[in-house]
């Protein structure tokens, strides 16, 4: 982990108390921040989530160490939960979902007993689909793709990539994270 996870903890705690604020003012009453537990745990995990159970939990205690808080008894977002809230938010960071089963795409779009869309809604997102052909590997190909994927990012929607295999190194390159 690095200095992303924790600018981009800091930058979800700071929205929420502006949300807080901005309830107090509505509501006509004097606000002072406050961070509780949960709200805590929910960033923490928005943005250090994703590795092993216990490189979490390390992280976890040490931010309420730090903040002098318990950790007992504290609810923990599901990982659904923290992905809607990421997908939901304009100025959330880029989220990469990694897996080796293309069954996850149908659970991306899947809907729930209600008929909503849980994750991703496909008028909101556009699926890339790579492939092996030689011609695909081509660095025009890939030139061509990240264009595309440029263009996409600047727009309100969400990127689904698929067996694109060849352009992982270039994303590292474009992006400049590690993925």
């Amino acid at each position: 982990w690095g200095l992303r996870e924790f600018y981009a903890t800091v930058r979800v705690i700071n929205n929420t108390l502006r949300l807080q604020q901005a309830a107090a003012e509505t509501e006509g009453q004097e606000w002072l921040p406050t961070l509780d537990a949960p709200e805590l745990m929910n960033a923490i995990l928005r943005n250090f989530g994703g590795r092993p159970d216990q490189e979490v939990e390390a992280v976890v205690q040490e931010f309420f160490r730090s903040c002098g808080m318990a950790t007992g008894g504290v609810p923990r977002p599901s990982r659904i939960n923290l992905l809607q809230q990421n997908l939901q938010e304009n100025d959330a960071r880029h989220l990469m979902l990694l897996t080796t089963h293309t069954a996850a795409l149908r659970l991306l779009f899947a809907r729930n007993a209600t008929g909503q869309r849980v994750l991703l809604d496909h008028s909101r997102a556009e699926v890339m689909f790579g492939s092996t052909f030689p011609s695909d590997q081509s660095d025009l190909h890939v030139a061509t793709s990240l264009q595309r994927i440029k263009t996409l990012m600047t727009e309100p929607i969400c990127l689904v990539l698929v067996s694109c295999d060849a352009l992982y190194e270039a994303l590292y390159d474009l992006l400049n994270q590690h993925y």
